[in-house]
């Protein structure tokens, strides 16, 4: 038989109950996934700002690093030309160059030398002979440590002949290189050595490319990497990279070189392991 019965009190109080929490679910609801979206839009927005702040400071950082950089090297150069003149101007230097003198050469410039903490210097003929040259050993433990030994083509080097034939750039008679030489990739600077104002000679200072990184690493707070013309590495500080693996084409290169002073380029760089965790400003 239907019951008929009219619903009582608990039926009414549980369809109650029912109906408000349905009428709960529905207002409820929107503003949940409202939220929900917020956040996620709040998030996202969040992590793009401050990937876009850590992009900028990261660029800053190369910036600031390669004006460090190019700083101190313009600090080296300074310290060589300070040496290069200290030992032009020596009383006798000039007089023994002139008389192929090696003996006198060495008692005038190798405590200059080793004061300085210099990597090398060459004493060189108009002709490209060697009169006096020290190189400090690539292994030394001491501050005295030098061979003295010469054996380069000091004719074909470019700094070499532009102060033998004399020529001056905007009134300077001294140049700076990048040379690569038996020993190794070396930074130069060279002067002319005079009696008077007669050319007798050439004297060249120099630092081993691998110090010039190391102390741009140091100074920069930023690892450091030189490229040759074409784009193969020369020295780095970079223990993980190898150099053979490691260069540029020759035509990023190219189109690096023509970039304005005051324009960075970036590019991911290879480790040994082949995979591009790091970046490199140019």
């Amino acid at each position: 038989a239907m019951n008929t019965s009219p619903p009582t009190r608990a039926q009414g109080l549980g369809l109650r109950e029912f109906l408000f929490s349905q009428l709960r679910v529905k207002i409820t609801l929107p503003y949940l996934i409202l939220a929900i979206m917020l956040a996620v839009v709040v998030t996202f927005t969040a992590t793009q700002i401050l990937a876009r702040d850590l992009e900028e400071r990261f660029t800053r950082r190369l910036i600031d690093s390669g004006q460090l950089a190019a700083d101190t090297v313009v600090k080296i150069e300074r310290e060589q030309l300070a040496l290069l003149r200290t030992i032009i101007f020596t009383e006798g230097f000039g007089a023994a160059a002139q008389n192929r003198q090696a003996s006198a050469l060495k008692e005038i410039a190798q405590p200059l030398v080793v004061n300085a903490r210099a990597d090398l210097i060459e004493v060189v003929d108009l002709n490209g002979g060697a009169l006096f040259v020290m190189h400090r050993r690539a292994d030394a433990t001491r501050g005295d440590d030098y061979l003295y030994q010469p054996g380069a083509p000091y004719a074909d080097w470019k700094i070499f002949s532009q102060v033998a034939t004399g020529q001056l750039t905007q009134g300077n008679d001294k140049f700076a290189d990048i040379i690569s030489t038996p020993w190794g990739y070396t930074f130069y600077t060279a002067g002319p050595l005079k009696v008077g104002d007669k050319l007798v000679g050439v004297l060249l200072v120099g630092t081993y490319l691998d110090t010039v990184a190391r102390r741009i690493d140091k100074e920069s707070l930023a690892r450091v990497s030189v490229y040759a013309p074409g784009g193969d590495i020369i020295a780095t500080t970079l223990t993980t990279r190898d150099p053979a693996r490691a260069g540029i084409a020759p035509a990023e290169y190219e189109r690096i070189l023509k970039l304005p002073a005051d324009q960075v380029y970036f590019r991911p760089a290879l480790t040994d392991a082949g995979t591009g965790d790091f970046t490199e400003g140019f």
